[in-house]
């Protein structure tokens, strides 16, 4: 029989995976967690299981006859499967007749970090030393944008310069981000980005599922002008369409979204997280433990449910990603030139007002993106960072725009 679960993390060539959706009479329940191979034909097509994937399994009920399958029809007693605590949900071991069979469809997918299917990408900058420039955030906003990631703005250290912290906080508003002015050192604006993270993530669970549902704008215009269904980081036919439903429902309406959080070093990433969720630290370190490995001598990545990092009931999970910074996010991803402007969102409603169709909203006379900025509509410095990031792109050689396609 088949379920479904979204993967947390890799452990030795095993895969622990969280269950989304099973069949009745099946000894797993969803919300169960599982530790199990993957079939090795996914090795011969080149597809490598990340966290944050959506996968279906197999389970084949007879290879633990000690463990009585769920019944539900006939409403006799029967003893589920106990859900694994977060600390012990593995010891390395596979669970009997579990077999990974397919990777699901991917919302999007990294290099670095290695992982699938990321929903928001929360961007941690200091307002204090070593403070954050404009530019490095802006290109952490556009990566996120082509991806169909959500950006969200997080102002640190808000105690050491206050100044900055809310002018930086009052740019990406007006570009239209959310964005919060924080101080983990005196708690400030914790528990409103806490109470932002949580509803926004039981929201975000309930987006409409099929092709291009829930598409941002961004994304949308992406796909009209490059003439495909908006899918980004994958290309070709779809090999496992066939997996996009499971009982009338397709599999994005089950998968939960995921949310991660970069910053350059020293933007306090690691503090904020930690204040945000203080679990936080003994679940890592409870699986740093179980993996035989040191907090920071891994760069694996772990998905953890925010419903157990937190007292409330929430939907999600929340990607630890040690060891990258957010210089890691950008390799591997290939923005074109073409779609650089969409992926400012404050330019989409200027770029049609142009007065040349091939615009590069440079140095144009009549462009009407330059005009805003000079009217004070659009921040200059995003213009100045449109300007450098397309200069970068545009200079960038041919046979390495070619390798990162192909990742």
């Amino acid at each position: 029989m088949k379920a479904y679960g979204i993967i947390l993390r890799g452990i030795g060539g095993l895969y622990e995976v969280r269950l989304f959706s099973t069949p009745d009479n099946c000894r797993f329940g969803a919300g169960d967690t599982v530790v199990c191979p993957a079939r090795g034909t996914l090795r011969h097509e080149k597809l490598t299981p990340l966290p944050g994937d959506a996968v279906s399994l197999i389970v084949d009920e007879s290879a633990d006859e000690a463990t009585p399958a769920r019944g539900k029809a006939d409403g006799a007693p029967h003893r589920k499967v106990a859900k694994k605590p977060l600390s012990s949900a593995s010891t390395g071991a596979a669970d009997a007749g579990v077999m990974l069979s397919d990777i699901l469809p991917r919302k999007n997918e990294f290099v670095r970090p290695p992982m699938a299917n990321l929903t928001s990408l929360f961007i941690t900058a200091s307002a204090a030393e070593p403070r954050t420039e404009t530019l490095s955030i802006d290109k952490l906003t556009v990566l996120a944008e082509y991806s169909d990631v959500e950006p969200v703005i997080v102002v640190t250290k808000a105690d050491l310069d206050r100044e900055r912290a809310e002018t930086l906080c009052r740019l990406y508003r007006g570009a239209g981000y959310a964005s919060f002015v924080v101080s983990a050192a005196c708690r400030e604006g914790i528990d409103e980005l806490r109470d932002f993270i949580l509803p926004q993530v039981r929201a975000a669970a309930g987006e409409p599922s099929g092709q291009n549902a829930g598409m941002n704008p961004q994304r949308q215009m992406r796909a009209d002008i490059d003439g495909s269904n908006g899918d980004t980081q994958t290309g070709g036919a779809d090999p496992h369409a066939r997996e996009r439903e499971a009982g009338g429902e397709t599999i994005e309406s089950f998968q939960p979204p995921v949310i991660a959080f970069a910053g350059l070093s020293g933007a306090g990433k690691s503090t904020l997280c930690n204040a945000l969720f203080p679990s936080l630290g003994l679940a890592t370190a409870a699986v740093s433990r179980r993996l035989g490995r040191g907090r920071h001598t891994t760069r694996a990545v772990s998905l953890y449910p925010l419903s157990e990092l937190s007292d409330r009931a929430a939907e999600g999970f929340l990607a630890d990603t040690p060891g990258f910074s957010a210089l890691d996010f950008e390799d591997g991803v290939y923005v074109p030139v073409s779609s650089l402007p969409l992926c400012f969102r404050e330019f989409e409603p200027y770029i049609a007002r142009c007065r040349y169709t091939k615009c590069t909203h440079t140095k144009e006379e009549g462009c009407a993106i330059l005009e805003a900025a000079e009217h004070g509509e659009i921040a200059r410095s995003r213009v100045e960072s449109f300007a450098q990031i397309r200069a970068e792109t545009v200079a960038k050689p041919e046979w390495e725009r070619r390798k990162e396609n192909r990742r």
